[in-house]
């Protein structure tokens, strides 16, 4: 387990989680995520690529439609 800030709090995810599985962990939509991972937003394609590691911040927003 390595530890992590997502959307703020504190969190611990498995060691070698990409970010495409922190977004599953939290039941989220990829299609309707942005993601930022240290102040960098990362487009989708990058999202099973990038390992989330001790100490990163991640920040999700999940985008809801409506009318």
């Amino acid at each position: 387990m390595i530890k992590t800030i997502i959307n703020g709090k504190e969190a611990e995810i498995q060691k070698n989680s990409t970010l495409a599985e922190v977004i599953a962990l939290y039941k989220l939509n990829p299609e309707r995520v942005v993601a930022e991972v240290n102040g960098n937003v990362l487009t989708r394609d990058k999202y099973s690529d990038t390992l989330i590691n001790n100490g990163d911040r991640v920040e999700l927003i999940n985008f809801v439609g409506g009318g």
